[in-house]
């Protein structure tokens, strides 16, 4: 992570230095367990045990070293000329991580204390990078990004409402966090998420105004490093995923709501939908918190509350998997695969005509992903690309760029395709609508 409180203080401000991370150990964690799991469902005893002993390893590594008990947080260790494993006095927002993976044991949740701290992670738009008290908060943040000193992160705030979920709903009780500051934390990162009155979500957000503090164009717009959705279902809402055939919910909501409701979720192959109206005025549909499972109502609560049913597995669903046929993610100078095979009647010597199909769509300030006719010549130009074969094509999808400079979309374009006949012959056919001519791409 570049410029954060850890990495100032080794040799390199912007890339840090080498060390020991609760970030890294728990996602290993993460993997681990996750591939333990996937082993034992497969009936891979040996592999699901090996695995397993590798988690484990891994959880007792963290907190031997990792947490530290004098503040109650976990958090970077420099490795380089620290033969004592001394860790940073700095409490970064990465140490809320292990609990995205419920990696902590019980006894470390006072760490959620800091999180609703004015001197530690407070913010009205979620959790700051670094806490407030730290020397380092906010440390040149406006000077350029990518600060993770103080600047609130989509990326860091997603992790750590996810953590929160989870101490809140599969940890036992405990006196240092609420499903009001639940609520409240995802309140204010929904609200972060705007600009101009519309939703946006950029790279990071300032910790005290309402704007994005890391914010440029053609790359913002697509960041998006975000699980917000999954945190209104699995957090708010309560709906945790599990591999037996039942179904969780243990919703977060204030007690305060009077009504909510979530249609048409997709879980293990029914649908489910999930109702609270406290005096049935609302959906009308009676008083009470309600769980459907494919239309049929199969519980009613007069209060929200934690509720687990049995859910029958429905039939196997044949999804259609989409396949792009005109990627050649191989078609450069060096052992070129033959088809799908780029041309077009002007390339811009900046560019290349193959690279249109080598399977990436990069809105970057100067992207290597494109073919461009800047400085054509013509008063039209085509591209086009050959499959080699008869190829059933179901949508075609065409992205065009704009550097505010030279390279624009085109006033217009036309599509045309080789088609068969009546007779079996190929004939060109067009779609599309030409307005006037094209100029560059």
């Amino acid at each position: 992570m570049e410029f954060s409180a850890s990495s100032y203080q080794g040799p390199d401000p912007y890339h840090g230095g080498d060390g020991y991370r609760p970030t890294i150990n728990a996602y290993q964690f993460g993997d681990a367990k996750a591939i333990s799991i996937l082993a034992a469902l497969k009936g891979d005893l040996s592999t699901s045990i090996q695995f397993a002993l590798k988690a484990a390893e891994l959880q007792r590594a963290q907190d031997q070293y990792l947490w530290d008990a004098t503040t109650s947080f976990y958090k970077h260790v420099m490795r380089d000329n620290n033969p004592g494993l001394i860790k940073i006095v700095d409490r970064e927002e990465i140490g809320f991580v292990p609990w995205m993976f419920e990696m902590p044991d019980p006894s470390h949740s006072d760490a959620w204390t800091q999180l609703l701290d004015p001197e530690g992670f407070f913010s009205e738009f979620s959790a700051t990078t670094v806490e407030r008290r730290s020397p380092w908060f906010m440390y040149q943040a406006a000077s350029g990004c990518c600060h993770w000193d103080g600047p609130v992160w989509p990326y860091a705030t997603s992790q750590t409402l996810n953590g929160l979920a989870n101490l809140l709903i599969d940890y036992p009780p405990q006196s240092y966090v609420t499903k009001q500051d639940y609520y409240n934390e995802l309140s204010g990162y929904a609200f972060a998420q705007q600009k101009n009155g519309q939703p946006y979500v950029a790279e990071a957000h300032d910790p005290d105004q309402a704007s994005w503090i890391y914010d440029s164009p053609n790359h913002s717009e697509d960041y998006n490093h975000s699980t917000f959705n999954d945190l209104v279902l699995s957090g708010l809402l309560g709906i945790r995923p599990q591999l037996t055939d039942t179904l969780v919910v243990h919703p977060l909501v204030p007690d305060s709501w009077d009504y909510f409701a979530v249609e048409n979720v997709a879980y293990h192959g029914r649908n489910i939908t999930i109702l609270w109206d406290r005096d049935g005025s609302h959906y009308q549909q009676g008083a009470g918190f309600r769980i459907y499972i494919d239309g049929q109502l199969v519980s009613l609560r007069s209060t929200v509350q934690p509720v687990v049913i049995p859910i029958p597995p429905g039939q196997n669903q044949s999804l259609p998997i989409f396949v792009n046929d005109a990627v050649n993610a191989w078609g450069g100078p060096v052992s070129p695969a033959p088809y799908p095979v780029a041309s077009a009647s002007y390339t811009s010597p900046y560019d290349d005509a193959q690279r249109a199909i080598d399977g990436e769509v990069a809105f970057v300030d100067i992207p290597n992903t494109r073919w461009t006719n800047y400085g054509s010549p013509n008063p039209t130009d085509w591209w086009s690309v050959n499959f080699g074969q008869i190829r059933p094509v179901s949508d075609i999808r065409i992205y065009f760029y704009n550097d505010n400079g030279g390279v624009k979309p085109p006033a217009s374009y036309e599509l045309q395709y080789l088609g068969r006949t009546d007779s079996g012959k190929t004939s060109p056919t067009r779609t599309g609508n030409l307005v006037s001519r094209s100029e560059t791409t």
